[in-house]
């Protein structure tokens, strides 16, 4: 009964791992796989229910049985213990009980579930065939327990919900990494199944590249200014500001310019500008996509709520946010986490807190009032902080300033919780 227990318990598993997965994604030349798999596509609902109950059925015959065989032996040799006579049948009932129910959990529930997750097709194979014929035999009886349920469920709730096709987020990337663990979904593409799951939750304030990072061409620049900047940095676009960056006239080409080179003519700045195209810092990512998408452009401003430039985003950087960092042909690598000896990680002040949390192997608060690493120092420490000096987050995590300027935080360094140093000072 407690072999039985753990089948079901299993059987569970592989069909919640397994009932998400498209038709077209089986594994080739298994044909039992391929039909136990066709058959949690098309019986998900009544298999579910079959193995639930069945392992109801074994668990209580499994308590009835070793309790009516055991129950007296257990008590008798109790009862030779002088003091443990009044209470040899009591604690009988209890030791049983408790030796079974740490049996059921172990090796009936949590160990089954462990092997049916790590080889679910294989597991499907060999125990959904059976279970779905016990399932067609003993239908209407399966059909009454499903419809008591959702009687229950209506009288608490008002009504019946589908709590196995109403996966939350956090569900969903959970079946990812199921399929991912058992080969039917190759793991970079369940990668990014994840961050396509998150994109809907992200900021463009998040992504964008600040202000103090962008490469700008004064509308006034000569055309040695201009031909030094092309040389020097490697981008596709420029924005052409007018005075300030909160003066965005327009965005510039590069290939518009060395078209220009080619044919040998005058290079007039302001015939080459286009219009700018401006989008708020608060709007989700995924919409910003949807919108550069549908007006064929590639690159956009940021503004903040008093319509200063805050950023610039492009389309480059919102795919990447879904499949990871896209490396151009000449481009510089961007900085990376770099571990130490010590077990310390200096890490870029520019990364962004969402590119931090996916190297560290510690989790980095999020807030509004910050989008990088070294913004979470300067609104720790409340202005720009030092080289030097060390602050704390709330979760105890420390970190070093390594490197900074007047202006902002170049280089910090990070220790876990269990290795931070031992003489610390808060910085307030």
């Amino acid at each position: 009964m407690l072999l039985a227990h753990g089948i079901f318990i299993g059987g569970e598993t592989a069909i919640r791992a397994l009932k998400q997965i498209q038709p077209n994604e089986r594994i080739p030349g298994e044909s039992r796989r391929a039909r136990a798999i066709a058959l949690i596509q098309t019986n998900s609902e009544r298999l579910l229910v079959a193995f639930q109950v069945s392992a109801a059925i074994s668990a209580t015959t499994l308590i009835a049985l070793t309790v009516y065989n055991l129950h007296d032996v257990l008590q008798q040799l109790i009862a030779q213990i002088s003091i443990l006579t009044s209470v040899a049948s009591e604690l009988s009932l209890f030791l049983l009980i408790t030796i079974l129910s740490l049996l059921i959990v172990i090796i009936g529930t949590l160990v089954p579930k462990a092997l049916a997750r790590h080889a679910a097709p294989a597991y499907a194979a060999i125990v959904v065939p059976t279970i779905y014929i016990f399932a067609r035999i003993f239908a209407p009886i399966l059909w009454l327990v499903k419809q008591w349920a959702n009687l229950i469920v209506r009288l608490l709730l008002g009504e019946v919900a589908n709590t196995e096709t109403r996966l939350s987020s956090n569900d969903l990337e959970k079946l990812i990494d199921q399929a991912s663990l058992t080969g039917l979904v190759h793991p970079q593409a369940g990668e990014i199944a994840v961050r396509a799951l998150d994109f809907g939750g992200v900021v463009i304030n998040e992504i964008m590249i600040p202000r103090t990072q962008i490469v700008a061409i004064n509308a006034d620049a000569t055309f040695e200014q201009l031909r030094r900047l092309l040389l020097e940095e490697n981008h596709s676009y420029y924005p052409v500001y007018n005075g300030t960056l909160d003066e965005i006239q327009g965005i510039i080409s590069t290939n518009d310019i060395l078209t220009l080179v080619w044919e040998k003519e005058l290079i007039v700045l302001q015939d080459l500008i286009r219009p700018p195209h401006f989008v708020p810092e608060n709007v989700r990512a995924v919409d910003v996509l949807r919108e550069l998408q549908r007006e064929h452009i590639q690159f956009a401003i940021v503004v903040d709520e008093h319509g200063g430039t805050a950023g610039i985003i492009t389309t480059k950087d919102l795919i990447e946010e879904l499949v990871g960092e896209i490396i151009e042909q000449g481009e510089r690598s961007p900085e990376h986490v770099y571990a130490q000896r010590d077990g310390s990680l200096v890490v870029p002040g520019n990364m962004a807190i969402r590119d931090a949390n996916r190297e560290l192997p510690f989790e980095l608060s999020e807030d509004e009032e910050y989008a990088s690493v070294g913004g979470l120092a300067v609104t720790l420490a409340g202005r720009i902080p030092e080289s030097g000096e060390r602050l704390i987050t709330n979760n105890g995590i420390v970190l070093e300033i390594l490197d900074a300027s007047p202006r902002r935080v170049r280089w910090l360094r990070f220790w876990p919780p269990p290795q931070r140093p031992q003489s610390l000072s808060q910085n307030k």
